[in-house]
């Protein structure tokens, strides 16, 4: 039950909260704890690199399910060019703020929608 309550925050893009605490969060919040922009930054890019590990790991268990069902591989591979670029876009915007803050905003967004992302590839996985 706590799995589906978490993909469904997850899909729906709710914010955190008890109900909604996403693995990684106190990884998140011990980052953003850190000194200096720099020193943040480096954090949620070791982060986001952890967590795309994770992703890359769902994605082909993803495509190995999605091997028995006639046509899901094609949309599976589709869907994530898609999101991938979507990605890419999105973070780059909420990278373009003002100030040295800009790192550590465009960086924290690579890192949650990395993290939200395998973690609804992997429920999508389960039996």
């Amino acid at each position: 039950m706590k799995q589906m309550a978490l993909a469904l925050c997850v899909m729906l893009g709710l914010a955190p909260s008890p109900v909604c605490a996403a693995p990684g969060d106190d990884d998140l919040e011990r980052c953003h704890n850190l000194g200096t922009t720099m020193d943040i930054s480096a954090c949620l890019d070791g982060f986001t690199q952890d967590w795309d590990r994770k992703l890359n790991a769902a994605y082909q268990k993803a495509m190995a399910a999605a091997e028995a069902e006639a046509g899901q591989q094609p949309q599976l591979q589709a869907a994530e060019r898609a999101w991938l670029t979507f990605r890419k876009q999105n973070c780059a915007y909420y990278a373009t703020t003002s100030g040295t803050i800009s790192r550590v905003v465009g960086a924290d967004c690579l890192a949650r929608m990395t993290r939200d992302r395998a973690l609804e590839l992997e429920e999508g996985v389960r039996p």
